[in-house]
C-alpha cells in the first residue's frame, strides 16, 4: 500500500483494481475484477472487501465485480457528474 504525506492510501489489487482511502477513511473502489464463467483470465477471485464508492469504468466481466464489495456500497456505473449530499 502507498501513502501519499496528505495521509491519502493506494492499494493496487492486480489488472485495473485499485483502492483510495481518503484521509477521513472514505474507501473508494474501482473495476474489481472477475473472471468469465467460460474461461479464467486471472489467477487469484478478487478478494472479499469493504468499500464505501464502487466505480464501474465500463461493464466487462473484467471491470465488474461488485459482488465481491460487502457491505451496502454506493455503486455507480456511467458516466455523468456526481455530487455527495451534505452530512447534517
Amino acid at each position: 500500500m502507498q501513502q501519499a504525506s496528505s495521509g491519502v492510501q493506494l492499494r493496487y489489487y492486480g489488472h485495473c483494481a485499485f483502492q483510495w482511502t481518503t484521509v477521513q477513511g472514505v474507501r473508494v473502489l474501482v473495476d474489481p475484477y472477475r473472471n468469465r464463467e467460460d474461461r479464467r483470465w486471472f489467477v487469484k477471485e478478487f478478494p472479499l472487501m469493504e468499500s464505501d464508492l464502487v466505480l464501474i469504468t465500463h461493464a466487462h466481466f473484467d471491470h465488474d465485480a461488485f459482488h465481491r464489495v460487502t457491505g451496502e456500497p454506493s455503486i455507480l456505473r456511467g458516466g455523468g457528474s456526481f455530487q455527495r449530499a451534505a452530512q447534517r
